[in-house]
């Protein structure tokens, strides 16, 4: 957690686990997630609230206007992302944004820490506890009635997940779909003079986008078929691109190649050819991996099945 983050809560009861904190503030139970390399922490308030009261907060969070600031909500409250310029000028902004979320809690008349926020039972020591949620890793004081619930749904959900049919041959041309869009973001970039980690990450995240959208169940075969997918497509467009360049080349010399056969002639007479070629060609499988490595880690976690409680 950043050090400054950590300066803001000082003044109230927050236990931290690497770049997690977990305490109360005016109350409320609030969970503090700060991403690597985001803009500032997010604040998550477990409070029992209708979903018109949540629009409502969002709305009143908005008309503040807060630079940096954004609001939403979820199944147990609200959540809020403080973001600054800098990491220094946190403790200021916190100090500025924080009153205005607790009036605005307030106004609404929302649960405390003491009611529970998807019931709204009041809790006790005898018929409620703190629990992790899985996907998010946070931490929420439920009823057990509540948890019954909600264990009910994951449950549910799970089950209608294993049920889902696998439409892979749907989701596989969304890949594509998105594996052709990294084609000619490769070709527009190779003309500028440039090779982008941006060819492939677009490739798989809009051919993952599409997969979904066109009925694909969500699983490691999306994920190995995009990766397969994106691999071959772009690297193909490469050798395509080196093939038809250096095919012209030769017929303007009046020697006369197949497609492919000109791009091994080209490669075995020019070093200068040769050393572009292979250059570009280890370049982008190393922005394919890394893009495939962030693309991954983002998947794998929006593939993740909650766990019961």
């Amino acid at each position: 957690m950043n050090k400054f983050v950590i300066r803001a809560l000082e003044g109230h009861d927050f236990v931290f686990d690497k770049n997690n904190a977990y305490g109360h503030i005016a109350g409320y139970e609030v969970n503090v997630v700060q991403i690597p390399f985001a803009y500032g922490p997010t604040f998550y308030f477990s409070t029992h609230m209708s979903q018109t009261d949540k629009n409502k907060f969002v709305a009143k969070m908005n008309e503040c206007n807060f630079s940096f600031v954004t609001s939403n909500y979820f199944d147990f409250g609200v959540v809020v992302t403080i973001g600054t310029m800098t990491a220094r000028g946190f403790v200021n902004k916190f100090n500025e944004v924080m009153p205005k979320i607790l009036e605005i809690l307030a106004s609404l008349e929302t649960g405390n820490s003491t009611i529970c926020p998807k019931t709204g039972e009041l809790m006790d020591e005898t018929n409620s506890r703190v629990v992790t949620l899985s996907n998010e890793k946070i931490k929420i004081k439920l009823t057990d009635s509540a948890l019954y619930v909600v264990n009910s749904n994951i449950e549910k959900s799970n089950t209608d997940f294993q049920n889902m049919p696998n439409n892979y041959l749907k989701g596989f041309i969304g890949i594509l779909l998105g594996a052709i869009v990294g084609a000619v973001l490769t070709i527009l970039f190779s003309i500028l003079g440039f090779v982008s980690v941006l060819a492939p990450l677009v490739s798989i995240l809009l051919g993952t986008y599409l997969y979904k959208k066109f009925k694909g169940k969500p699983n490691g075969v999306m994920i190995a078929m995009s990766f397969a997918t994106t691999l071959i497509v772009i690297v193909g467009t490469l050798l395509l691109a080196y093939s038809i360049v250096t095919q012209n080349a030769f017929e303007e010399i009046g020697l006369h190649y197949g497609l492919f056969e000109s791009l091994g002639e080209a490669l075995k007479v020019s070093e200068e050819i040769a050393m572009a070629f292979y250059r570009e060609l280890a370049l982008d499988i190393f922005f394919i991996i890394l893009a495939v490595c962030y693309s991954v880690y983002k998947l794998v976690k929006s593939i993740k099945r909650p766990k019961t409680l």
